[in-house]
């Protein structure tokens, strides 16, 4: 089976959105929480003459702790594209693992180095450390299998590691 698909940064971000989800399911809403929490405090010590670079720290701090997972899907898609528009990527199935073509790295992984895969609607992450994945949109174009097929040769191969 043989998988293409071009990475853009509208899909990076999707994927970046879906692992910060994923990765942070009980800080992440604690950070919403904390961050609004702190955007609404802050407007009391802004008008205080004594707290006022307490009110626009913490305004700062909240509004980056609310808006975390919008400014990391904005700056991981920036970094991973490097400036491009898009990177081709190819994916292709072999006995015992996958050979992924990234544009500009290639790489070639057993079945045993990925660390989780998550199937998310709009396609999958597939992670090779706890941090770092490769996303597969679900419109990839497929030779010799469907999306189905696919999806469960990961779930068969593919074991999360604690």
């Amino acid at each position: 089976m043989r998988l293409s698909y071009a990475l853009t940064e509208a899909g990076l971000r999707i994927a970046t959105r879906r692992s910060f989800s994923h990765r942070l399911r009980i800080l992440g809403p604690l950070l919403k929480i904390g961050g609004l929490g702190l955007i609404v405090a802050a407007p009391f010590y802004l008008f205080m003459d004594h707290h006022r670079i307490l009110g626009v720290a913490m305004l700062v701090v909240g509004l980056i702790a609310f808006f975390r997972r919008e400014l990391g899907a904005w700056k991981g898609a920036k970094d991973a594209l490097k400036g491009k528009g898009s990177i081709d990527c190819v994916i292709e199935m072999r006995e015992g693992g996958l050979d992924i073509d990234a544009g500009t790295s290639k790489a070639s992984h057993d079945w045993e180095s990925f660390f989780e895969a998550k199937e998310v609607p709009e396609g999958m992450l597939l992670y090779i450390s706890k941090q770092i994945f490769y996303w597969i949109p679900r419109e990839a174009q497929m030779e010799g299998g469907n999306w189905e097929e696919f999806s469960n040769l990961i779930a068969e191969n593919v074991r999360r590691k604690i």
